[in-house]
């Protein structure tokens, strides 16, 4: 059996630029696949997470508002008050004599019966001190010109002791009760009634100077009386008709 033998030797050099061309073809070939694949990988992560993010989107905007039930809560204002004033002084001490000013105060005073005047009692030196308002430390007298009418001298018992704070502009607070009448050495209440008129108040601390207030004594209110019907009587009763021995309807105080 015959063999067929090959020639040897080199090859042509066609050969071999053939089988390098067919290499950097196939590896052309694959790194053209490899890359293909890679990129398609990446691109389709990228269009599904931005799929996925425009899908919430639309869920969220669509998505009705939530629902609150019960009252709500109104916003808090803030209150805008009117600052708080200045705590007023402490009394350092007991006031000097010579600087309380006492002032009366008579708010529509009518005759005719009791009158009570208000002592406004303050300091003209001390911040603030304290004074005990008595028939020995103050004295308020009522006159109509040259005619004396009432003093607290003669009538010491409407002048009670109280102990008061006496400041610059915030005054101790006392009162004083008049009768309404004239007064004398005994404080009768017999005496005559004060008209009314224009008046003059007088108040002082014994040793400090006094205040003078005019005021206006009214007439007191005439008191209205109503007579109710009486029931009709029956032909066999008769009305007594003695007069009865005490005066009807409201009697005006003695001039």
């Amino acid at each position: 059996m015959s063999s067929v033998t090959r020639p040897r030797g080199p090859l042509p050099a066609r050969v071999y630029w053939v089988r390098r061309l067919l290499v950097l073809g196939l590896a052309f070939v694959l790194v053209f696949t490899l890359a293909r694949v890679l990129g398609g990988s990446s691109d389709g992560k990228s269009s599904t997470d931005g799929a996925a993010a425009q899908a919430a989107a639309q869920t969220t905007s669509s998505a009705p508002p939530a629902l609150t039930y019960g009252p709500t809560a109104a916003p808090t204002k803030k209150k805008t008050g009117k600052p708080k004033p200045p705590p007023l002084p402490e009394p350092d001490g007991a006031c000097r004599d010579d600087e309380v000013v006492v002032q009366p105060v008579l708010k529509a005073p009518q005759g005719g019966g009791d009158v009570t005047i208000r002592l406004d009692v303050y300091s003209n030196d001390s911040q603030a001190c304290t004074f005990t308002v008595s028939p020995s430390t103050v004295v308020v007298k009522l006159v109509s010109g040259k005619d004396f009418i009432w003093s607290s001298q003669e009538c010491p018992k409407s002048l009670p002791d109280v102990e008061v704070i006496a400041r610059r502009t915030v005054p101790g607070k006392a009162n004083v009760v008049w009768s309404g009448r004239r007064s004398d050495t005994d404080c009768r209440k017999s005496t005559d009634w004060a008209r009314p008129g224009w008046y003059h108040a007088v108040g002082a601390a014994l040793g400090g100077e006094a205040t003078d207030v005019q005021f206006e004594l009214l007439p007191r209110e005439a008191v209205t009386i109503t007579e109710t019907a009486s029931p009709k009587q029956s032909a066999s009763q008769s009305p007594d008709r003695t007069p009865s021995a005490s005066p009807s309807g409201a009697t005006e105080p003695p001039g």
